[in-house]
C-alpha cells in the first residue's frame, strides 16, 4: 500500500512579532483620538491637538502615587519620553501619536528589562529611544499605555544626565 502524504495547511506564515505589530495596527487603524492624523490635514491635525490641550488642563492621566511633577501641563511645550517596548518601532509610534516624536537612541542606567518592564537593578542599563512629544502626544502615549491602570508615568535621569519620563509596570 502506498504512502499518502497529507498536506498540512498553515494558519500564520508570520512570525509572532509580526503578527503582534499587524494586530496592533489594525487595532490601533481608527488612531488614539478618531482617526490616525497622518490622514488628515494639517489644520485638522492643530485642531484635534488644540482640543486634546485644552481638556488636559483639570486632568491628571498619571497614577495618583506618582507625584505632583507627573501631572501633565498644558502650558508644556514639550516634554521628553524614553521608550523601550512597542514605541521603539515608528509604524506604533505613528498609529498611537500622529508622529514619530523625533526619535534619538538613549540609555536609562540602573535599569534592567524584564518583559514588557523595567526593574531598579544596579549596573544594569536598557537601551531605547529618547522621544520629543507636545502635550497632546503625551496624553495620548498615556492613554496607549493604560496609565493609573497598567503603567505609571515617572522621571528618570537617562546616561547622558537628560531628564525624561518612563512608562513603568504598577
Amino acid at each position: 500500500m502506498a504512502k499518502v502524504k497529507v498536506k498540512k495547511w498553515r494558519f500564520f506564515a508570520f512570525s509572532p512579532t509580526a503578527l503582534l505589530v499587524f494586530a496592533l495596527a489594525c487595532f490601533l487603524a481608527a488612531g488614539p483620538f478618531g482617526g490616525p492624523s497622518h490622514l488628515l490635514a494639517e489644520d485638522q491635525v492643530a485642531a484635534r491637538h488644540q482640543v486634546l490641550a485644552e481638556g488636559l488642563e483639570n486632568q491628571t492621566r498619571v497614577s495618583p502615587g506618582a507625584g505632583p511633577e507627573a501631572r501633565i501641563s498644558a502650558e508644556a511645550a514639550e516634554h521628553r519620553v524614553f521608550v523601550y517596548g512597542t514605541l521603539r518601532f515608528s509604524l506604533v509610534r505613528r498609529l498611537v501619536m500622529g508622529s514619530s516624536g523625533e526619535p534619538e537612541p538613549a540609555t536609562l542606567p540602573g535599569f534592567r528589562r524584564r518583559g514588557l518592564n523595567i526593574i531598579e537593578e544596579e549596573g544594569a542599563e536598557v537601551r531605547g529611544l529618547l522621544l520629543r512629544v507636545d502635550p497632546a502626544e503625551l496624553a495620548a502615549l498615556d492613554r496607549y499605555e493604560r496609565t493609573g491602570v497598567r503603567y505609571q508615568r515617572r522621571r528618570v535621569t537617562l546616561a547622558d544626565g537628560t531628564k525624561a519620563w518612563v512608562y513603568q509596570r504598577l
